[in-house]
């Protein structure tokens, strides 16, 4: 899903802070700090887009943040970008599948699509709660492995000791193309594909 950054303001309210969107009139969070109250935003964002997606209401594109102007009689703190995924371009893909399976989603869904793309969703929902899945990597590289597999391979720096540490792991995942394992690595760790490096290696 594409990623956008939506323009917010943090004002200060007698029960701790609040958060409105410009673009998106309606649409508000609220914390005890400020930090709170920024975290809470993409939280009440993403729900009010899965509405307006919902109703197919229009997306409208992101104000720019230097033209927001602060609220008449608030007390703004802060203005700050939100993020949110917005859903992407239908893309058509073949899938070969086990007929059994095919059966059994039909039994269940009646839209097969939709089930299946729900399934890859909550699939890397549980996988962005590993540690490596979440981590803040320096760099990003995608090597072949044996099987002729493409695997994504982050690198970051952990403090050990009192120490910044490099430190390194291999994901589990395993693609049959360069292209698949650059493109999950890059929607993953929210980096441009141009910055995710190919090595063509069987060393893993």
């Amino acid at each position: 899903m594409p990623l956008q950054y939506f323009p917010a303001i943090i004002d200060r309210s007698a029960d701790g802070f609040g958060v409105s969107f410009p673009d998106f009139p309606g649409c508000i969070a609220a914390g005890d700090t400020i930090q709170a109250a920024a975290i809470n935003a993409e939280a009440a964002l993403a729900l009010h887009l899965e509405g307006m997606i919902g109703d197919k209401d229009p997306i409208p594109a992101p104000s720019s943040l230097d033209d927001i102007e602060p609220i008449e009689g608030g007390d703004d703190v802060a203005h700050i970008l939100v993020r949110a995924e917005l859903p992407g371009r239908v893309t058509r893909v073949l899938l070969s599948m086990d007929e059994g399976v095919v059966a059994a989603v039909d039994a269940v869904a009646s839209n097969r699509s939709a089930f299946i793309a729900e399934a890859i969703r909550e699939r890397l929902a549980r996988l962005a709660q590993s540690p490596f899945y979440t981590v803040k990597p320096r760099q990003v590289y995608v090597m072949l492995a044996k099987g002729n597999r493409w695997r994504v391979c982050p690198h970051w720096t952990e403090q050990r000791g009192g120490r910044a540490v490099p430190a390194s792991t291999v994901l589990p995942d395993r693609f049959d193309s360069s292209a698949a394992a650059v493109l999950f690595a890059s929607r993953l760790y929210d980096v441009p594909e141009s910055k995710v490096i190919v090595r063509e290696t069987s060393a893993l």
